[in-house]
């Protein structure tokens, strides 16, 4: 077998911070604004066939790609014309026509996360010290509350998560014969994929505010 990626490796990611102080009232006051940044090419999916192949008992056998309508038999036109437009919109396949996909290499779209900070300072005398009480707002995926569509992950559940090829036979000549497999849309129809990717749609992909409060002693 050949090296090749795991299921959870990240092979890109990026992480950033800013922040900013004001102090005001004569130091007896400050605002803190912090901005968090991280990005990743984080889900990798791997493109194989719905049902068992190669006969060991798994669901995980890696499609041929086919270079051009006719490289691989299909067991109808419309199977073979579904399958070319879906294969022209995804870039992992349009990429590597004529080669094996490999495992966990088509990456899904990077998915950029903004987590904001806003920080109350107070100064407390107490006695002959000074200490000093903050109160923390933290806007936990912070683009979302922006624009639902923002700071929201991607998935295969449009293209039956990967599995888009079913083998059906073989011929006398030992020749496969392949259908591209449908999904169910929302009016419960059988359609043929088009799309790759979908947004996620999860309670925990939205954006959370939590509240915090913090005494300091000096």
């Amino acid at each position: 077998p050949d090296l090749q990626l795991s299921q959870y490796v990240v092979p890109q990611k990026a992480i950033a911070s800013v922040g900013y102080r004001v102090n005001y009232a004569k130091d007896k006051m400050a605002t803190i604004i912090n901005l968090f940044y991280s990005g990743a090419a984080s889900f990798g999916y791997s493109f194989s066939y719905s049902n068992d192949m190669n006969g060991d008992g798994i669901r995980t056998d890696l499609i041929y790609i086919p270079a051009a309508k006719g490289d691989i038999k299909f067991k109808t036109t419309e199977d073979e014309t579904a399958f070319f437009a879906f294969m022209e919109q995804d870039k992992y396949l349009s990429a590597n026509k004529g080669k094996y996909a490999e495992a966990y290499s088509a990456r899904a779209p990077w998915l950029h996360n903004f987590d904001l900070r806003l920080t109350q300072e107070f100064k407390v005398k107490a006695g002959s010290t000074t200490n000093t009480l903050q109160l923390n707002f933290d806007v936990l995926n912070f683009s979302n509350l922006l624009n639902s569509e923002w700071g929201v992950p991607v998935n295969m559940s449009s293209a039956n998560n990967g599995q888009i090829l079913k083998y059906e036979s073989k011929d006398a000549n030992n020749v496969p014969t392949f259908s591209f497999n449908k999904i169910k849309d929302s009016q419960g129809n059988m359609v043929y994929p088009t799309q790759t990717y979908t947004t996620s749609y999860n309670y925990n992909n939205l954006w959370q505010l939590q509240v915090g409060l913090k005494y300091i002693f000096n």
